[in-house]
């Protein structure tokens, strides 16, 4: 998957933090604060494209894969973070296109 491929190269990158959405939710976690809710928006579009995606190319359970690509691509964010460009990021491609392996048809 592009968006996948993409995220690799992105977080494998030194001047990559993380996601910015990812700890905005951190450092405002009231539900409430304004932060927060931008945040949990952005997440919650992400989760539903990643939905529409996967239903469109024919998954057989469109929103399981959707909720999968969502932990993938935090835990990818994440690992940025905490091990800076020597992180295990280089397989997160190999792993979305397992995931989305196992919910196609044929």
């Amino acid at each position: 998957m592009v968006v996948f491929a993409a995220l690799e190269k992105m977080v494998s990158n030194p001047m990559c933090h993380g996601c910015p959405f990812l700890h905005a939710a951190t450092e405002f976690p009231e539900e409430t604060h304004p932060g927060h809710h931008l945040a949990l928006e952005h997440k919650q579009a992400v989760r539903a494209r990643f939905q529409a995606l996967a239903a469109q190319a024919g998954a057989q359970y469109p929103e399981i894969l959707a909720d999968q690509l969502m932990l993938l691509m935090d835990g990818a964010h994440l690992q940025s973070r905490m091990f800076g460009p020597t992180n295990p990021v280089v397989y997160v491609a190999q792993v979305a296109v397992a995931l989305i392996d196992v919910q196609l048809p044929g």
